[in-house]
């Protein structure tokens, strides 16, 4: 987890970061769970579900770049 001058990182109340989760120059609302993520420079906003339950991020990943040299043995 990191920011820059341009890109600070402001992570709010009771938020959960865990597993393989990058975080950078991003703003995170209170009371988010964050798992598996690569998240940069993204406003992650605090959304309830109809079960009253708050909604998980799991697994965000950006848009790949250079999967045409990449091919299955």
């Amino acid at each position: 987890m990191t920011g820059s001058d341009e890109h600070p990182l402001i992570i709010g109340k009771n938020v959960l970061i865990k597993g393989t989760s990058y975080v950078f120059g991003s703003i995170i609302e209170d009371d988010i769970h964050i798992e598996h993520s690569v998240i940069i420079k993204k406003r992650v906003n605090r959304q309830i579900r109809k079960d009253g339950e708050i909604q998980k991020v799991m697994f965000y990943l950006p848009m790949p770049s250079g999967l045409d040299v990449i091919s299955e043995l």
